[in-house]
């Protein structure tokens, strides 16, 4: 089943007859994707005159926001410039993975050691500073015997989780635009923020994304320590 059909949330007061008998909440669409703060991506071949936003960011890859840019084929190109990460530029190449509308899903092609330092000191300063906010969970739809929480952030970040029956029973965190979903009794998936939902991204995240994650689930102060602890320790066994 894919990611878009396990879990989908929606507010109260735009269905109220939504049913379901999975363990996730249904909504209509995810949260709107937007840019990440301080990166952006040079396009020089093709060339772009603009700097082009990126909506995700890991180690092995970026989802750029093209829109308006000419010269984009589609999946398996090769394209070159330069990645911008609090103003520090890093000349790479990138294939294309995935392209639909504005956003492309690029893999690094011979990642540099300087990109993924540079991209982990991206990522500690970014979840130092994270503030997420709480969604009313009176706001939330829920079925029977479940309760529904919703935490928000900036930079894409954002965790949504299920407990049933006073247990955990699935959530989907995201950070900078790298998801982890998980779902009792099924292994924990990956996938990125420009990526189809309904389809295998062309490069996965991996053991990589841990450490980032296991620290943004740490850093949301209204998260029970329970629920904390559960989370951690599930993206630790990455059963």
């Amino acid at each position: 089943m894919s990611a878009k059909n396990l879990l989908q949330k929606i507010f109260k007061k735009n269905d109220t007859s939504v049913t379901n008998t999975h363990s996730f909440v249904k909504r209509e669409s995810r949260v709107d994707v937007l840019p990440l703060h301080n990166v952006s991506f040079n396009l020089k071949d093709p060339p772009h005159s603009t700097p082009l936003p990126i909506a995700n960011l890991s180690f092995g890859g970026v989802g750029i926001l093209a829109n308006g840019v000419r010269g984009i084929e589609g999946v398996h190109q090769k394209i070159k410039g330069s990645l911008n990460v609090a103003q520090k530029d890093i000349g790479l190449e990138l294939r294309i993975a995935f392209h639909r509308g504005t956003s492309i899903g690029c893999e690094f092609i011979n990642p540099s050691p300087e990109l993924r330092k540079t991209i982990q000191s991206y990522f500690d300063l970014e979840l130092s500073a994270l503030e997420m906010r709480q969604i009313n969970d009176q706001e939330l739809a829920k079925n029977l015997g479940e309760s529904p929480h919703w935490y928000l952030g900036e930079n894409n970040c954002e965790l949504y989780l299920v407990e049933k029956n006073e247990k955990l029973a699935s959530f989907r965190l995201s950070f900078f635009g790298n998801s982890i979903e998980y779902q009792a009794g099924l292994p924990l998936k990956y996938g990125f923020a420009v990526i189809d939902p309904e389809k295998e991204s062309a490069w996965k995240a991996g053991d990589e994304v841990v450490p980032g994650a296991i620290k943004f689930v740490s850093n949301i102060g209204t998260l029970s320590p329970q629920l904390k602890k559960e989370i951690r320790d599930i993206i630790s066994r990455k059963n």
